[in-house]
């Protein structure tokens, strides 16, 4: 059985030892392959990932193992507008089910924090890429080797129009029924709605 584990920072050397593994960081050659998690950025990357609620983060831990097996997180992109997932599963433990687990949790924790969207960027020929679209995540996107991939209901919630382009929307956050209202200046603009 697979859980999500917050690390304290000072299990942060397994984070370290994830991203220095040649073998699980294969899928990134492309950006460098591993990455140095150097102690210096420890403490300001914690109190970040840890305090502010556009991140989440935790290790994937296995109890049959009874060890960490990975990881996984969340955080708000400016760029995309989107809350972009990340999920590394060590090299041995691949093909296991193991991804596929902790992927699921990772969408449950998101949904009890208020998120409806989840996406994640992966390279186009990333075979991870059929996980994502087995848990019902849909291709938006595709240019040069990036495919962006987005769960689109986390939460279901339904939305209404006025006459003068107010939207109101319906929706569960964390099982309590919410309403959020927006003007646009045009149908165009609900592709660009975020809340």
């Amino acid at each position: 059985m697979i859980k999500l584990v917050q690390p304290q920072i000072e299990e942060l050397k397994y984070r370290k030892k994830l991203l220095k593994d040649p073998q699980t960081m294969a899928f990134n050659k492309n950006n460098g392959g591993t990455v140095d998690f150097n102690e210096k950025i420890w403490q300001p990357w914690y109190a970040l990932w840890m305090n502010d609620a556009k991140y989440y983060y935790a290790y994937i831990y296995d109890d049959i193992l009874k060890k960490y097996i990975g990881e996984v997180s969340y955080y708000f992109e400016e760029e995309y507008r989107e809350y972009v997932l990340n999920i590394i599963v060590e090299a041995k433990y691949r093909h296991l089910g193991k991804g596929k687990e902790a992927l699921e949790l990772l969408c449950q924790q998101a949904k009890e924090n208020g998120l409806r969207f989840l996406c994640d960027d992966i390279e186009t020929n990333n075979p991870a890429k059929n996980l994502f679209l087995d848990l019902g995540f849909k291709e938006v996107w595709a240019r040069e080797n990036i495919t962006m991939l987005k769960k689109t209901s986390l939460e279901p919630f339904w939305f209404f129009f006025s006459q003068d382009l107010h939207i109101s929307f319906i929706y569960l956050n964390k099982g309590r029924v919410k309403s959020y209202e927006k003007k646009v200046r045009h149908v165009f603009d609900l592709s660009y709605l975020y809340f």
